[in-house]
């Protein structure tokens, strides 16, 4: 059974030009971002604006939202950053204190340009999102003199006998960890 990425399925309503709707538990229109429970992305996706995504927080080495999920932003910090992309930042801050973030809950303002920029595709990789942990591939990259040699496995290798990258994928990025 998949379960739907938080991260991914805002950028992908972003991307389709959906009608991001906070909402109530029944579904129901709410009236403002702080009285909703959840987020309808779109009419098939509608998730709770308390899941965390794989935004890392500035200054966390978490890297399991389920695990971890005071390390990452909940959905609604980084949709709150988009809704409020073109505010200026005391406005910002002033809104995202209004519907209840507490600080350090919300995407800060150095953060907001860079998050929005990959919500809307302008940039494709983000080094605070974490990459999905069902995406794992191990790549074996052996350093011979003059050449080099790429080897793809589908499963975990332990103990490599030498320079050994994770390759981690996602549709939205690309990571490789030494």
């Amino acid at each position: 059974m998949s379960t739907t990425d938080p991260l991914d399925a805002l950028r992908a309503a972003i991307s389709a030009k959906s009608d991001i709707t906070p909402v109530t538990a029944s579904g129901a229109p709410a009236g403002t971002l702080r009285s909703a429970t959840h987020l309808r992305l779109s009419a098939a996706t509608t998730l709770p604006k308390s899941a965390p995504t794989r935004l890392r927080k500035a200054g966390s080495s978490a890297t399991d939202p389920s695990a971890q999920p005071d390390g990452f932003f909940m959905l609604e910090a980084v949709y709150l950053a988009w809704s409020l992309r073109d505010t200026p930042g005391g406005e910002y801050m002033r809104q995202a204190r209004e519907h209840g973030l507490p600080a350090g809950g919300f995407v800060s303002l150095t953060e907001r340009k860079s998050i929005v920029d990959w919500l809307r595709r302008a940039i494709s990789a983000l080094d605070s999102i974490v990459p999905l942990s069902g995406a794992l591939c191990v790549v074996l990259l052996f350093l011979l003199p003059f050449r080099l040699t790429l080897r793809v496995q589908k499963k975990r290798v332990d103990n490599a006998p030498r320079l050994t990258a994770l390759l981690r994928l996602s549709p939205s990025a690309c990571t490789v960890c030494f």
